[in-house]
């Protein structure tokens, strides 16, 4: 055979494609076939022979540790617990979240966390069929929070969440408390820490756990500014303006030698207010106002902020209170 002829027939096997990809989604030892509209870094790629020179295209493979769920979830607690930038409600739901999901797994002890694949988190999704769609749409952000984390740590390559459709965000219009109904909430408290904590919710817009981290030192008449401790332990100044100086001036007078780290507003046992004290208060409150089917929460005081004429120069923007 002339030159030409050999290499029109080396032309012809380079132009052959790859016949056939195979993914290795899972391990053998689960012997669980991969989602079929993915593929992952685990790829032997087989073609027809050709010359020495034409080598086939290997996607690189990746080992990750061998590491069990249920110890992940564990690691997982642990640093978040110590991540600054988060609420402290945020951190307790995510961990109450990934507990429950792994509460799902059949023998979480022994489940390598490299295996733990979309239709599991499919499966924890059915079983939400009694929750609102918010709820289930937060335990999948948090569920993915956790995978996220794993992936920084380099302990999974993929995100399984990322394959589960989320319900859709609900755009909800929160009732807000009208001054009317404010007066009639401040009537029926009971002494003056009650209507301090009041009015730090309504004409200070704080957040429930805000209120509930206030500390003695924290409001300063003498600059008139209430310094709170927000989302991610980020602090901020609020004007202690009209009615809400009056109503701290009260409640300060209750508490004479506090020291200036003590908590601004105690339970029964003399202890720092918790979220679930500041709902059931609440709760207790428009009932005794006859307000129970206005559907309020202590949220529903500082989506009133923006309507309160007597509030100037308040800290937040006026629309998108969150």
């Amino acid at each position: 055979m002339n030159s030409e002829g050999r290499n029109n027939q080396d032309s012809t096997k380079i132009a052959k494609p790859l016949t056939e990809v195979v993914t290795h989604h899972e391990t053998e030892a689960t012997g669980r076939v991969g989602h079929p509209g993915r593929q992952s870094a685990l790829a032997v790629v087989k073609s027809e022979p050709g010359p020495d020179w034409v080598q086939p295209c290997l996607s690189p493979i990746v080992t990750v540790p061998e590491i069990t769920l249920q110890q992940a979830i564990r690691d997982y607690r642990t640093w978040l617990q110590k991540t600054p930038d988060v609420a402290k409600s945020t951190k307790l739901a995510y961990q109450a979240d990934v507990v429950n999901f792994l509460s799902s797994v059949s023998n979480p002890q022994a489940v390598q966390l490299k295996d733990v694949d979309e239709r599991d988190v499919e499966r924890w999704k059915s079983t939400m069929t009694n929750l609102s769609s918010s709820t289930v749409r937060r335990r999948l952000i948090a569920l993915s929070n956790f995978f996220g984390w794993a992936r920084m740590q380099k302990l999974v390559e993929l995100d399984p969440v990322e394959f589960v459709k989320k319900p859709p965000k609900a755009r909800q219009v929160r009732p807000s408390v009208s001054l009317e109904h404010y007066r009639m909430l401040e009537a029926v408290c009971e002494n003056a820490s009650q209507k301090a904590r009041l009015g730090c919710l309504y004409w200070g817009g704080c957040r429930r756990q805000e209120v509930c981290d206030l500390n003695i030192g924290s409001v300063d008449l003498t600059t008139m500014n209430l310094l709170v401790t927000g989302k991610g332990g980020h602090q901020r100044l609020v004007p202690i303006l009209g009615e809400l100086k009056t109503l701290l001036k009260k409640h300060l007078s209750t508490r004479p030698g506090a020291a200036h780290d003590a908590p601004l507003f105690l339970n029964r046992d003399s202890n720092r207010i918790s979220l679930n004290t500041v709902n059931r208060w609440f709760k207790g409150l428009c009932r005794k106002a006859g307000l129970q089917d206005c559907d309020y929460t202590p949220h529903a005081c500082r989506a009133a902020v923006p309507l309160c004429s007597t509030r100037t120069a308040f800290p937040h923007s006026t629309s998108g209170i969150s």
